[in-house]
C-alpha cells in the first residue's frame, strides 16, 4: 500500500517483543489511516484507523497486537493489532503516545493541551503539565537513565515554539540491580512507640536519601536517613510500598506493606 500517493504518514512504531511488526498510520483523504506490516516494513496491510488524524503511535513492550494511537480527537488503543480502536481520552489535538519502560500500564500522552498521564492504561487521566510552558506538545520520548540498577526514567516532550523539557521519575521497582556493588538489603519495621516506620541500614552503610515510591511508581515521600531513623508515613495510603536508597549507597531495595 502506498500511503505517500493518497495522504501523510505521521507515525512509525516497531514492536519492542517482535520486530518484525510495525505499525504506520496518519490519514488518506481526510481520515484517518493505517496499516501493519508482519515482514519488518517490506509488505503492508491496510487496518481501520481511528477516524481522526493519527500523529503518534506506540506499541506495549511485551505484546505486538497491543497499540495506542494518538489523534487530532484523542487517544485511542487496539488490543488486536489494530482491528479495532477503542477512544480512551476524548481530547482534541493529540499528537504524542508513549509507555513508561517497565511498567507499561502507565500511559503518557501529549498535545494541545500539554501532556497528560494515565497510571491505569488509559481508564483515569491526570495533566502533569508543571513546569512546562502554555504550548502545544508534539512530541514524547521516554529514556532510562540507569536501565541496569535503580532506574531513573525521564520523559522528554518537545513543545511548539519553545524547547524540549524533560520530567524525572524513579522507575524500575522491580529493576534486577547490581549484585557485585550491593552491601545489603535496608530492613524496615514499624515503631510501636511512634507508630512510625524505623529503618535499619548496614553498618558500613552511611546517611543516604531514600524514596518510598507506590505501587504505580509515584514517590510518594523522599528523605535523608541513615541507621535507626524513623519515617513519619501517617500520611501515606494502605498499600505495597517499594523503599529505595540512594544508587551510591550500594543498598538494594527494600518492599513494604502499610496497613491502616
Amino acid at each position: 500500500m502506498d500511503i505517500s500517493s493518497r495522504g501523510y504518514c505521521y507515525a512509525l512504531a516497531v514492536a519492542p517483543s517482535g520486530p518484525d511488526t510495525v505499525y504506520a498510520a496518519g490519514y488518506i483523504n481526510a481520515a484517518g489511516a493505517a496499516a501493519r506490516s508482519i515482514d519488518r516494513g517490506v509488505n503492508w496491510t491496510q487496518t481501520p484507523a481511528p477516524a481522526e488524524t493519527v500523529f503518534g503511535l506506540t506499541v506495549h513492550p511485551e505484546d505486538a497486537a497491543h497499540v495506542y494511537a494518538a489523534t487530532t480527537g484523542g487517544v485511542y488503543h487496539s488490543t488486536d493489532a489494530g482491528e479495532t480502536w477503542n477512544r480512551l481520552l476524548n481530547r482534541r489535538g493529540m499528537r504524542a503516545i508513549e509507555l513508561w519502560p517497565g511498567i507499561p500500564q502507565n500511559v503518557f500522552a501529549a498535545g494541545d493541551d500539554g501532556v497528560l498521564v494515565s497510571y491505569d492504561g488509559g481508564t483515569n487521566w491526570e495533566e502533569m503539565n508543571q513546569g512546562l510552558p502554555d504550548r502545544p506538545v508534539h512530541c514524547l520520548e521516554a529514556a532510562l537513565l540507569e536501565p541496569f540498577s535503580l532506574y531513573e526514567m525521564r520523559l522528554l516532550a518537545g513543545t511548539e515554539g519553545a524547547a524540549a523539557y524533560a520530567w524525572s521519575f524513579l522507575v524500575g521497582i522491580d529493576g534486577p540491580g547490581n549484585p557485585e556493588h550491593v552491601l545489603h538489603r535496608l530492613t524496615v519495621r514499624p515503631s510501636v512507640s511512634s507508630g512510625r516506620v524505623r529503618l535499619s541500614l548496614p553498618t558500613e552503610a552511611v546517611e543516604t536519601r531514600v524514596r518510598v515510591v507506590d505501587a504505580t511508581g509515584r514517590v510518594a515521600f523522599e528523605t535523608l536517613a541513615g541507621n535507626n531513623s524513623e519515617l513519619d508515613l501517617s500520611g501515606l495510603a494502605a498499600g505495597v510500598y517499594l523503599l529505595v536508597p540512594g544508587s551510591e549507597s550500594g543498598l538494594e531495595p527494600a518492599r513494604f506493606a502499610l496497613r491502616r
